[in-house]
């Protein structure tokens, strides 16, 4: 009878410990999902910017304006990436 309980015992603990992990796994796809949706808008807007942008540096500049905006744009986004 005690090594039923035992085994009972260590069944239940098994389970509850299965539980947490998966739960623990769950929100970290969760985040995962959710920092990953962040980096796609942020890339977006990135894009939507650097065009008009490129566009004002390229005629005030030249090819050189052009390259130091993209770049800047290039670092922005490390950063952003990064943080």
């Amino acid at each position: 009878m005690e090594e039923a309980i035992i085994s009972a015992f260590l069944d239940r603990v098994g389970r509850a410990i299965d539980a947490r992990v998966e739960a623990r796994l769950a929100e970290l796809q969760k985040q995962q999902r959710k920092e990953q949706s962040g980096r796609t808008s942020r890339l977006a807007l990135s894009l939507a910017l650097a065009i008009p942008i490129t566009a004002i540096s390229g005629g005030i500049a030249g090819v050189e304006g052009m390259a130091l905006t993209w770049a800047a744009i290039f670092l922005l986004n490390l950063y952003l990436d990064r943080r």
